[in-house]
């Protein structure tokens, strides 16, 4: 993927121009992911990296402007009226991976901890279990 030398910035992704982000937005895009938002707010804006932004478009464009897919790429980090945010749930869209990849994350340290929890039990309990086995004797 290469940017063009065009007024207008365009990636060229397999051969096709896809319009890319001008370098004002992408400043603007910068500043508020620094200081306006906070975590949980840029969690609901749906392409505020510019790398996601063209990994979106090369899947949109491998999949077809009329696949299924591409609506649903298009509509990923859509919040509805109830405040509900939408995931689109494509294996290839960059936001869905890293949700995906933040919830494995979290399930994985709330297992290790719990499993941390459990070992220091086991050990006090080994530890209370022959102490009372040298009282009875």
């Amino acid at each position: 993927m290469t940017i063009s030398n065009n007024p207008v910035p365009y990636w060229n992704i397999w051969g096709h121009y896809v319009r890319a982000p001008s370098t004002g937005l992408q400043a603007v895009q910068a500043a508020l992911m620094d200081r306006a938002f906070t975590w949980a707010e840029k969690r609901k804006i749906p392409g505020l990296t510019l790398g996601f932004a063209q990994h979106k478009a090369a899947v949109k464009l491998a999949a077809g402007p009329n696949s299924d897919i591409a609506s649903r790429l298009t509509s990923c980090g859509r919040v509805d009226e109830h405040g509900n945010l939408h995931e689109c749930r494509v294996t290839l869209c960059p936001r869905c991976i890293m949700l995906r990849r933040y919830r494995d994350t979290a399930e994985n340290r709330e297992l290790f901890a719990h499993l941390g929890k459990m070992e220091h039990r086991l050990k006090d309990n080994d530890f209370h279990e022959k102490r009372s086995i040298k009282s009875r004797r």
